[in-house]
């Protein structure tokens, strides 16, 4: 009976401290933390780059200035516009179609260069040497800007 306390207390010997214990369980809830406030930080980064659409408004007007170049306004409507390009006869429309901007070449399919978008409205400025354009995205930003158009004389 006294070999089997013996072996007995060796085994016990063998285990964590209560202060091992203490610390061991600190550090695991420290990482758990630290994981945590990783995982939202990355969700408020994520949420800021998905609403935030100024990168996105800032490449179309871009693209759509540097499209335009070498090409006449033929048509505006209050959604859509239409440019001729000079010795040539093709046709660029830019349209707002199923919530975003989509461009088209002599009606051959599409590249969209804005999405999720609520409303958009083109405008004439006063001196008809540009076009406003103004973007309701669906997250509530608005955006507006300008694109210098050559318009097509009447005959």
């Amino acid at each position: 009976m006294l070999n089997y306390f013996r072996l007995n207390k060796i085994k016990n010997n063998q285990g964590f401290t209560l202060f091992e214990s203490l610390l061991s369980l600190f550090v695991n809830t420290l990482i758990l933390l630290l994981i945590g406030l990783t995982f939202q930080t990355l969700q408020g980064f994520q949420q800021n780059v998905h609403t935030d659409k100024n990168i996105e408004w800032h490449l179309f007007l871009n693209q759509m200035e540097n499209d335009l170049t070498d090409k006449t306004l033929s048509l505006r409507t209050k959604q859509q516009l239409d440019f001729d390009e000079n010795g040539t006869k093709n046709k660029i429309k830019y349209e707002w179609k199923h919530n975003e901007i989509i461009r088209k070449k002599n009606n051959a399919g599409y590249v969209p260069m804005l999405t999720k978008i609520r409303e958009v409205t083109y405008r004439d400025t006063q001196m008809k040497k540009s076009v406003d354009i103004e973007i309701h995205f669906s997250n509530g930003q608005i955006l507006k800007g300008m694109v210098p158009v050559e318009k097509k004389d009447k005959q």
